[in-house]
């Protein structure tokens, strides 16, 4: 496999993961929204509010590890290529 499709298939991987983070904060926003509704209806407990927040802002904490550990390999790739290009110029005669 060439570096440049070896690079490509990384990207692509990056890219979905970003998307699905994104699928993920917009269920955790729909599911406050959901909270914050019933709330004002006073359908649930204080426990259950709080049970909720619990789980959304560890989702969220996680989320947030995950965007760190996409930008690293997203740091590593550029550094990647940029030590391959530098190579690759001092090797044309």
């Amino acid at each position: 496999m060439k570096l440049e499709n070896a690079l490509n298939l990384l990207l692509t991987s990056i890219a979905l993961q970003e998307k699905s983070l994104s699928k993920m904060m917009d269920a955790e926003t729909k599911k406050m929204l959901y909270v914050l509704n019933e709330c004002q209806l006073e359908k649930l407990s204080i426990q259950d509010t709080k049970d909720i927040h619990k789980s959304v802002n560890q989702t969220l904490t996680n989320m947030i590890k995950m965007q760190m550990l996409l930008q690293a390999k997203v740091e590593n790739i550029v550094e990647l290529v940029t030590t391959t290009k530098k190579k690759l110029v001092w090797r044309i005669p």
